[in-house]
């Protein structure tokens, strides 16, 4: 009896797909649990308008997947700079009236520039437009240089992760400026900058985060919130206050789907930021495991791709997609247990929100891309 020489590889991309279905549609779900309480609260004219919304940004992201599964890589190489200067471009007009949505203030009082107005009648979110473009970016410069990277070539990167990253600050959005020099610092370790010269340039960046935080007032009672929670749950420790009575109300199994009481009024921004609190609260400790599993999944199958490509740009690609999901969703889960301060970071795949989720689904097709031509030379 002959052994198979060709035994049947793993279909990693398949994996990942799977997963990302998954999530997308716990996403639809959470996302009609948390936003019909808007008919109640905010008289809509119908409970399920951000489902159907949500659920068009959905077809659109699966649509985009599938045409990008199937693009050559050169394209998707030679489109890294062309889409990083467009993100750039949309991070400088949305800090400019009219072009952003108007009227929405923070809790400091100040104006936030973070949605840009299109003439379809929905916004688009140019920082979630920059992670990926970021990525996208290194990914190209780092395989261009072909590992041999010198000070200088850490340098460019970095100020180049710093331009969008400010933009970002002055929207002002910090916990997403942050996030985008965490991914930045990540894909360029990926693509092969030594700790040593990261570290020369880490350093001082850290301190300047830190004289940052303390000359901003609003930055710095986000930090001390994490703190009050039990001593002032009425003011600075309101919302991680009212997140831990969600996940406590949830108990092992959860109250039920649509049952979270914590959504009508108490919990702010149930629907994105805070989306984690009430799957505890809803499915309980097993189902808030079960999706911080999904995510471990999915992070575990996308590094298995970025492993067994032998193109560099693929490897920093998709590892930092990796990196950008599986931190960004750890970073949601933190701020709702109260292990890091209020962040406003959405959880990919099941916030509400377009932008995101159309971004988070393109970065999902470019995976899937790479593992399909993984697979056509495994079947060669």
């Amino acid at each position: 009896m002959k052994k198979d020489r060709n035994p049947k590889k793993p279909n990693l991309g398949g994996n990942v797909l799977i997963i990302t279905i998954i999530l997308c549609l716990s996403g639809l779900l959470m996302c009609l649990s948390t936003t019909s309480t808007n008919y109640f609260t905010k008289n809509y004219v119908s409970p399920y308008r951000d489902f159907f919304e949500q659920l068009f940004f959905l077809i659109i992201g699966f649509i985009l997947i599938n045409i990008i599964i199937k693009l050559p890589s050169n394209t998707i190489k030679v489109s890294a700079l062309p889409i990083f200067i467009f993100s750039i471009f949309l991070l400088v007009i949305v800090l400019i009236p009219p072009f952003f949505v108007s009227g929405i203030i923070n809790e400091a009082g100040e104006v936030t520039k973070r949605w840009l107005n299109t003439p379809f009648g929905f916004t688009i979110q140019p920082s979630e437009i920059a992670k990926l473009s970021t990525i996208l970016f290194l990914a190209s410069y780092f395989s261009m240089i072909n590992k041999k990277i010198k000070i200088k070539h850490v340098f460019i990167s970095l100020i180049l992760i710093a331009i969008p990253a400010f933009l970002i600050f002055e929207e002002p959005n910090f916990s997403a400026s942050i996030l985008l020099l965490i991914i930045g610092f990540f894909s360029m370790i990926i693509g092969g900058v030594s700790f040593f010269h990261l570290f020369i340039f880490i350093a001082p960046s850290l301190a300047v985060i830190y004289l940052i935080l303390l000359k901003n007032q609003r930055l710095l009672l986000r930090v001390k919130s994490l703190f009050n929670v039990y001593s002032d749950p009425a003011n600075s420790g309101y919302q991680l206050f009212q997140s831990f009575i969600a996940i406590a109300r949830g108990g092992v199994f959860g109250k039920g789907f649509m049952k979270s009481s914590q959504k009508f009024y108490l919990l702010p921004e149930s629907h994105s930021d805070f989306v984690f609190s009430v799957i505890a609260e809803e499915f309980g400790f097993f189902g808030a495991m079960v999706t911080i599993f999904l995510f471990l999944s999915l992070f575990f199958f996308i590094i298995k791709i970025a492993l067994s490509s032998k193109d560099h740009f693929d490897v920093i690609l998709v590892g930092g997609i990796g990196a950008h999901i599986f931190i960004q969703a750890m970073m949601h889960v933190g701020v709702t247990l109260g292990i890091i301060p209020p962040t406003g970071i959405p959880l990919p795949f099941i916030s509400t929100g377009g932008s995101a989720l159309v971004v988070n689904l393109i970065e999902i097709g470019l995976v899937c891309n790479v593992a399909r031509r993984i697979s056509k030379k495994d079947a060669k």
